[in-house]
């Protein structure tokens, strides 16, 4: 709708896992090298952790991007809220391209079919990524029990890479489970970013889309990050409603006072 009047090429702002936008700023940058770390030496699980809007789950996206076929089989656990045989059945059905059979949902016998797929596919060449996304949500303290067992089947052929992704509650969690803590090679924190961090973002982001002139004034930028609080979700959300505004209004540039005046909208819509 505004692209034309911002000379844009497509939406710059949009919350997806298009990797021509993925923005390296320093913390996002860190985890993707730490992440990358505990695939490549087969160091088992992590966890990677950040407020909401932090983009943890856009570096996960990333990760696997950027990993190609040395990723795979890649599998989210995108609703933890399972029982830990439910929870490694979908594994199982997911690693192995078919459906969960329910009437064969016993720890048992899942355990062994899950131990022979993680098998087969190392003969194969194969190292699978298992990431659970919103891990604080899971409720059922088996879970963790049953996560942390499934990384024995690790303990001597390194077959799988496990990464727990939630808000920083989970590691508080993770830390009364304490076979799985001891288990954790990796702990990446995504800090919101700063002012700098934030400027940086917000002009990757234009030129990815094919801005090649200043939109947003140094003083909006400075409006973005004060509102944001430097997390990506909500610069992408102020921005984006920014340029639809600047662009109804037919105004060149985005200045701070535009910014301040759309930040009771933003803050009533995301309630």
């Amino acid at each position: 709708m505004y692209c034309k009047h911002w000379n844009l090429a497509q939406r710059p702002f949009e919350n997806d896992a298009d990797p021509e936008f993925f923005v390296r700023s320093q913390p996002h940058q860190a985890a993707l090298l730490k992440l990358n770390y505990l695939i490549e030496h087969r160091h088992g699980a992590g966890v990677i952790v950040g407020t909401v809007g932090s983009g943890k789950t856009r570096v996960i996206s990333q990760l696997c991007h950027e990993r190609g076929e040395q990723a795979g089989p890649v599998v989210c656990v995108l609703f933890p809220q399972m029982s830990a045989v439910e929870l490694l059945s979908f594994i199982l059905a997911e690693l192995s391209d078919a459906p969960a059979d329910v009437e064969m949902m016993r720890l048992d016998r899942v355990v062994r079919q899950l131990n022979q797929q993680l098998k087969s596919l190392q003969e194969q060449g194969r190292h699978p990524l298992i990431v659970v996304d919103d891990a604080h949500l899971i409720d059922d303290p088996g879970v963790f029990e049953v996560v942390s067992q499934l990384l024995n089947f690790n303990e001597s052929q390194r077959r799988f890479s496990l990464i727990l992704c939630g808000d920083p509650a989970v590691l508080a969690t993770i830390q009364r489970h304490r076979q799985l803590e001891e288990r954790l090679a990796v702990r990446v924190v995504v800090p919101a970013l700063d002012l700098n961090e934030t400027r940086q973002y917000i002009r990757t982001r234009l030129s990815a889309a094919g801005c090649e002139r200043s939109v947003f004034t140094t003083a909006a930028m400075e409006a973005v990050f004060r509102d944001s609080a430097g997390l990506p979700r909500r610069i992408n959300r102020l921005c984006e409603m920014a340029l639809l505004v600047g662009y109804a209004d037919g105004i060149n540039e985005i200045s701070g006072q535009e910014i301040e005046a759309l930040i009771p909208e933003i803050t009533t819509s995301a309630a």
